[in-house]
């Protein structure tokens, strides 16, 4: 297996990537355990709701983490530099 090229950034490499996938991964665990308890104490359609959206939150957050992510080379800027404005007398 050949190794990755030197400026590839790996999935889920990304440090702020990783902390989104935790943060909507913990608001779906957060969603399952309300639903549950809201099933008991509520409303079940609520409930329902809940766990609908908190089933949808998982594959999003492995889609968006899995993405590789590229960071935008300084040197290969696709606009050429021009020179600064000259002054009328």
């Amino acid at each position: 297996m050949a190794a990755p090229p030197a400026g590839a950034l790996l999935a889920g490499a990304d440090p702020v990537v990783r902390r989104r996938y935790l943060i909507l991964m913990g608001i779906a665990l957060t969603l399952f355990v309300t639903g549950g308890a809201f099933v008991r104490l509520y409303s079940v359609p609520a409930a329902m709701a809940m766990l609908a959206v908190a089933a949808i939150i998982p594959p999003i957050a492995v889609t968006v983490a899995g993405r590789p992510r590229h960071r935008p080379d300084q040197s290969a800027d696709p606009r050429p530099s021009q020179p600064p404005p000259q002054r009328r007398s």
